[in-house]
């Protein structure tokens, strides 16, 4: 019998994507090929439901707390908890732990993937010095799009025209994520919504600012916001300034298999950023079969096409927002065109299996 390969898997403890593709990954690999364990780390605990799931899956992990701002021996404790588990592989989720895992593998031969997530206008100078490091530390340096990999080139193309990187765009589980009309809702209400974590890239202050001027035209809407962060105070003052606390429900953290009854709560779902990689939130929502209307911004606008399987607005634009959501809630038809486009587009692309396959060629 082929030897297992053991594979370190390295993200953040809270809410975002990284967990998400882990566990499609794991639930992909349907033969066991690969040993999976996890090294959790940041500033704020694990998530309960990440506990709760690596129990089911009998995956050993282990957490690394990250404190606020410069930590000097942040990187060391990584270190040390690589070199107990001794991986064949390390599958960094971000290029954040590079440097405690090259080390590592200069003494142990250890092949490195890391798998970049952040946006480019986004990215701190940190980020930027870590990813260029990557690119020279790694093994494979895999990217979730082609316009994300265009855009490394057309900056430094001595760089990233390199035979490491791939191209591996996400995929989710799509017996999981599903439509399901069969959720009991009160029908009178509209329901527009969306998850994410509450921080200052994404722009729930547009979202708010275009719902209250819809509610002013149809009192029976309703905007569930999903989420927590560090602005989420600040939204629920707005919500109160714009009076329209009585039409938001801000619900908090949700765990992951909540999410899919969230979404097919909904009606539309809106995704208001300020850029993206590949928004597993969107993913999730076009499985669920939602029409969906987004930010025209990097990572949104190479997923949704406007007018084909959604529809754009420019961003902080909070007319237009209120405009595309108009368009959407005065036409059952257009409803139902970007509905089964959605669940088109993923069928096509999403799948996880698919994803886990690209994966296999470069961890074996």
């Amino acid at each position: 019998m082929k030897l297992k390969f053991k594979v370190t898997h390295i993200f953040y403890s809270g809410l975002g994507g990284h967990a998400n593709v882990f566990f499609s990954l794991l639930k992909a690999d349907k033969l066991s090929l690969y040993d999976s364990n996890v090294i959790l780390y940041g500033i704020e605990d694990p998530l309960k439901e990440y506990i709760i799931n690596f129990e089911k899956y009998n995956i050993t992990y282990t957490f690394v707390r990250k404190k606020k701002g410069m930590d000097i021996f942040f990187w060391l404790k990584i270190f040390q908890n690589i070199r107990k588990i001794r991986p064949n592989r390390i599958f960094l989720h971000g290029s954040y732990n590079i440097i405690p895992s090259f080390v590592y593998s200069v003494f142990n031969k250890t092949k490195i993937i890391v798998r970049e997530t952040q946006a480019n206008h986004l990215k701190t100078k940190l980020e930027w010095i870590l990813l260029y490091l990557s690119v020279f530390l790694s093994d494979y340096l895999v990217f979730l799009s082609k316009a994300y990999h265009t855009e490394l080139i057309n900056n430094s193309p001595n760089i990233f025209i390199n035979r490491k990187i791939r191209i591996i765009p996400n995929g989710i589980d799509l017996t999981f994520y599903k439509p399901n009309k069969m959720i009991n809702i009160d029908k009178r209400f509209m329901r527009i919504g969306m998850i994410s974590r509450v921080v200052p890239i994404k722009d729930h202050i547009t979202l708010l600012k275009a719902f209250s001027k819809l509610v002013t035209k149809n009192s029976n809407l309703i905007l569930r916001i999903a989420g927590d962060g560090t602005e989420l105070e600040n939204l629920k003052e707005l919500s109160q300034k714009l009076k329209i606390q009585k039409n938001v429900e801000f619900l908090g953290t949700i765990t992951q298999s909540e999410i899919p009854e969230f979404l097919n709560s909904l009606d539309i779902y809106v995704h208001a950023t300020f850029g993206e990689t590949m928004s597993t939130s969107i993913m999730q929502a076009q499985a669920c079969g939602l029409p969906i209307v987004g930010t025209n911004v990097k990572g949104v606008k190479n997923i949704i096409k406007h007018n084909e399987n959604g529809l754009l607005y420019e961003l902080e634009d909070a007319l237009d927002l209120e405009t595309q959501l108009i368009t959407l809630l005065t036409s059952k038809e257009k409803m139902e065109k970007f509905s089964l486009a959605s669940i088109q587009y993923a069928k096509e692309k999403l799948s996880n299996e698919n994803m886990f396959k690209e994966y296999v060629k470069i961890l074996s």
